[in-house]
């Protein structure tokens, strides 16, 4: 089988959300099948590597894509009714690109990557399979973003109001197109089904490849927590939320407690650096290359994110790293052999987290115990390679079901 993917990053490294499925989608198929990939390149992208794409795929191509004035994309979102984050990866010359690549490779199927990517669907011709390789429902995001009342300014909800009105109908009507739509979790599967039934839903949820230490190594830290994130967005004030509601309660009981924050910090996000350095026993370690190193710096992990939709790969590393992981019960909705007691530490409020990093980080009966369940749960059931086979299946419904569309088409004409 051949399959094309379609991507609005380099996918190597893997170091954060967007590129975590992609690279390893791409590395899984390519042992069986041959690939080819066209990307973009955003003017804001981290550190990207071609070459380890370059050895596995047939064909690569890249294209970067120039920094666009905000006003100017605004105003062809206007006139075309276009969505604002979409319509910055919207570019003639990419899909004249991927049309001539679609001539010359032939693909059996073609994965487009993230909702960014499914605006080529009009690329993949009849008779190819069309995979909509989301993570999740961005409509899904935003309401829960407005559950939690994140956004402050009349002007901003009126406007995230309209983008939800927007991404509802775009999801609904753009997704069907599709021979398959991939959601990391029943939940986001569920709830486009609710926009429309006509949708065909594929839960594969991420996986890891990390490894909890061996038995020779040091034991973890006992009352050292991490937190690991890219550091911008929604996760900015997140960690905010942490560090002020839960941290600070977590020093007055345990004052030799540690909080490693790991990740990349955006320039737009010094606030963060200032404020984290206002609060006892933080630590800011910036970014670390390789997250194995980063989980041995401490015992237990916080998941800092509170939202129900997507998977929180954050929150599966940090269980297959050895880590006793705690975290908010509304984020491992997405994970569901992860269960409260056993594998992780759940709380309903975050004045509850930090009464759980307190008794994880004094009771080490319990924190050993849950830190051998989870990585043992992890290994059993978020290893990458066991994901082979549903990708492999995936994508092979979709080329079986656009074929025999074509063949029905030609029956009943």
């Amino acid at each position: 089988m051949k399959i094309l993917f379609l991507n609005s990053e380099p996918c190597y490294p893997p170091v954060n959300g967007v590129r975590i499925k992609s690279w390893h989608a791409l590395r899984l198929m390519a042992k069986e099948n041959e690939v080819a990939v066209a990307t973009l390149i955003p003017p804001e992208v981290e550190a990207y590597d071609l070459d380890p794409i370059k050895d596995i795929a047939s064909e690569v191509i890249a294209m970067p894509l120039e920094k666009r004035r905000p006003i100017g994309v605004a105003w062809r979102c206007l006139t075309r009714g276009s969505i604002y984050f979409m319509e910055r990866f919207r570019r003639e010359a990419f899909r004249e690109k991927v049309q001539d690549m679609i001539r010359r490779f032939s693909p059996d199927v073609i994965h487009c990557d993230l909702i960014l990517m499914t605006q080529y669907r009009d690329c993949i011709p009849s008779g190819v399979g069309a995979v909509a390789s989301i993570n999740d429902s961005y409509a899904l995001t935003l309401e829960n973003s407005f559950q939690h009342n994140r956004y402050k300014s009349l002007r901003m909800k009126m406007y995230r109001k309209y983008q939800l009105r927007q991404l509802k109908k775009y999801e609904a009507r753009q997704f069907q197109k599709f021979h398959a739509t991939h959601t990391m979790t029943d939940v986001d599967a569920a709830y486009l089904r609710s926009l429309n039934p006509a949708i065909w839903t594929e839960v594969i949820p991420n996986g890891t490849d990390i490894l909890p230490p061996d038995n020779s190594e040091a034991p973890l830290p006992e009352q050292h927590a991490i937190v690991v994130a890219r550091l911008g967005g929604d996760n900015v004030e997140a960690l905010e939320r942490i560090l002020d509601i839960v941290w600070r309660n977590v020093v007055s009981q345990v004052p030799d407690a540690v909080l490693h924050v790991v990740g990349r910090l955006l320039d737009s996000c010094g606030r963060l650096e200032e404020f984290a350095g206002s609060i006892k026993g933080v630590q800011m370690e910036g970014f670390v290359p390789e997250l194995t190193d980063a989980y041995r710096m401490a015992g237990i992990s916080i998941v800092p994110v509170d939202k129900n939709c997507g998977l929180i790969n954050k929150a599966v590393e940090g269980m297959a790293a050895g880590l006793c992981v705690v975290g908010l019960r509304k984020a491992f909705e997405g994970i569901p052999e992860a269960v409260d007691g056993e594998h992780c530490l759940l709380a309903d409020s975050y004045s509850e987290m930090g009464a759980l990093l307190v008794r994880a980080m004094t009771d080490s009966e319990l924190r050993g115990r849950i830190q051998r369940a989870a990585a043992k749960m992890a290994k059993q059931r978020y290893s990458w390679e066991s994901r082979r086979s549903q990708y492999q299946a995936m994508y092979d419904r979709a080329s079986q079901l656009a074929r025999r569309k074509v063949k029905l088409r030609r029956f009943q004409t």
